[in-house]
């Protein structure tokens, strides 16, 4: 495998079906509990990006529930919150896990896919979506797309912080927007079905 990252979000991205049975209080007990474990396992720079990127997710998070509540009603929203707050606590200790690696072992990693061909799939299944949206949920969706690319952004940035050695022959920062983009896709790409 080339790039365990990736392998590893895909994995949340396949296994973030209907939402666990958890409340928004235990969804945001846990990932609060990752967040500050994450968090004291970076240097300074780090932990500033990584602050931003979290502060970016919130948004995004808020955004894009509020397009699943116009789409499909208050039951969806919730769902998408559960989801989306546990896909972000198993991102975050991988972030923590990957620093713990780094400390252990030298490893490269490439990037599977660039971002360019990532990207013109995202711009395709978004295209698919706005397609069967009412005017109401466009709108709400072209938010919750605005505020991602905000978030995608500001947590390659924090990426950005790693030591280019440790990535190989691609950037973090490059490795971060192939990555998270690719999950954006496959979100669209299950609202596609």
């Amino acid at each position: 495998m080339k790039h365990p990252i990736l392998w590893s979000l895909a994995l949340v991205a396949l296994f973030a079906g209907p939402a666990m049975a958890k409340t928004r209080a235990e969804a945001e007990r846990d990932i609060n509990a990752t967040y500050k474990v994450t968090q004291g396992s970076l240097s300074a720079e780090q932990r500033a990006k990584l602050q931003a990127a979290e502060l970016a997710w919130i948004k995004f998070k808020d955004a894009d529930v509020e397009f699943h509540r116009a789409w499909h009603g208050a039951a969806a929203a919730e769902a998408r919150y559960l989801d989306m707050t546990r896909e972000r606590e198993v991102y975050l200790a991988l972030a923590h896990n990957f620093t713990a690696r780094l400390h252990q072992e030298t490893e490269t990693f490439t990037s599977d896919r660039p971002y360019a061909a990532a990207d013109k799939a995202l711009n395709n299944a978004y295209g698919k979506l706005v397609t069967k949206l009412d005017a109401t949920s466009r709108k709400k969706l072209l938010a919750a797309q605005l505020a991602w690319i905000a978030f995608r952004d500001a947590e390659a940035g924090f990426w950005k912080s790693w030591p280019r050695e440790v990535m190989g022959k691609n950037s973090p920062h490059a490795v971060c927007m192939s990555t998270v983009t690719e999950l954006r896709t496959m979100e669209f790409e299950k609202l596609n079905r």
